[in-house]
């Protein structure tokens, strides 16, 4: 499969969409959706973006994010993906059974029409 072409505009709003390795539905539990939100609101937090909302579905999610002035989407990406992906793995696989193969995702951008001066 091709893959997209990933763009950035300076002060957009971004519907970002991602999916679990394989679609396996990783976040029915519980736990590992709570590993996932705790990250995106690390960043939140850490104001490398602003937060207009999101959704968790069982393998993939969806956000709508206007990331900070110089930081790129797929930075954003990478911290949600990568740090998602090592705590769910220590959480599923023991170290005696050697490395496990991360859950990886995939992701797609579209920019949103949303005036940002807009948002509170």
């Amino acid at each position: 499969m091709a893959k997209l072409a990933h763009f950035t505009e300076e002060n957009s709003c971004y519907f970002l969409t991602s999916t679990t390795y394989e679609r396996k539905p990783l976040f029915r539990m519980d736990k590992y959706a709570q590993i996932l939100c705790n990250i995106i609101y690390n960043l939140r937090n850490r104001e490398k973006m602003s937060l207009l909302g999101f959704v968790i579905m069982p393998e993939h999610l969806h956000l709508l994010v206007v990331p900070i002035h110089g930081i790129k989407i797929s930075w954003i990406m990478q911290e949600i993906k990568k740090g998602s992906a090592r705590l769910i793995n220590r959480e599923r696989f023991c170290r005696a059974q050697g490395r496990a193969r991360l859950p990886t995702f995939s992701y797609l951008n579209l920019s949103v029409l949303v005036d940002v001066n807009q948002i509170g």
